[in-house]
């Protein structure tokens, strides 16, 4: 059976834009990639956590072996911490997921990525695509009414399109056609939004 393919017009949709504060971190809507061969993944949302380096060499040096390790069938000679402590002290940049460095109020300040899940299983299944909830859900939000209305109905059509997965009719082509044309209107929407939140949305440093 013949088996078809969608070729895309681009392989990334909108921006990464700042929408709102939950549970003390800065959650960030991020560009819809191409990332399969043949369909969208969805469209993902980011919890990031202020921090700072100083707060993370801090808790670097707190961590211990028994922390990350089963240590207790290996022998005591072989465990130690003094060198552990200054490995992770020397790597905590690599170990710390940063996606953003700002300055806030004079002082640098990093952005963890620390949450990583979809939209649709936040904005239209915690929040069941209603804005009063949303509201009552999140700390913060950047949106009017009016706006996450029109982001949800994007949302309804884009995860209706995914739901078809038979690649072996022409109708899939027709779906993903339809697909990207949702995403160009995400597109637009994302358009119209900072990438980070101005002062009275930053959260604390945690």
């Amino acid at each position: 059976m013949e088996k078809y393919t969608y070729t895309p017009e681009k392989l990334s949709y909108g921006k990464k834009i700042y929408i709102g504060n939950l549970d003390g971190e800065e959650f960030f809507i991020r560009p819809v990639e191409w990332d399969c061969n043949w369909y969208w993944g969805g469209v993902y949302l980011e919890g990031l956590r202020v921090t700072t380096e100083e707060k993370q060499i801090e808790l670097a040096e707190q961590e211990s072996i028994s922390d990350l390790y089963d240590t207790s069938n290996i022998p005591s000679q072989y465990l130690d911490e003094e060198q552990f402590s200054k490995d992770m002290v020397n790597s905590w940049e690599e170990r710390a997921d940063i996606q953003e460095r700002q300055d806030r109020n004079g002082e640098e300040i990093l952005l963890t990525c620390e949450t990583h899940t979809h939209t649709d299983s936040v904005l239209l299944n915690d929040c069941k695509g209603n804005y009063k909830t949303a509201l009552e859900k999140f700390d913060q939000l950047v949106f009017t009414e009016e706006q996450f209305k029109e982001l949800i109905d994007i949302l309804k059509r884009f995860y209706s399109c995914k739901e078809f997965k038979n690649q072996n009719n022409k109708k899939y082509l027709k779906e993903m056609k339809k697909a990207e044309k949702i995403l160009k209107e995400f597109e637009n929407f994302t358009n119209r939004f900072r990438a980070l939140p101005t002062k009275e949305f930053w959260t604390d440093l945690d």
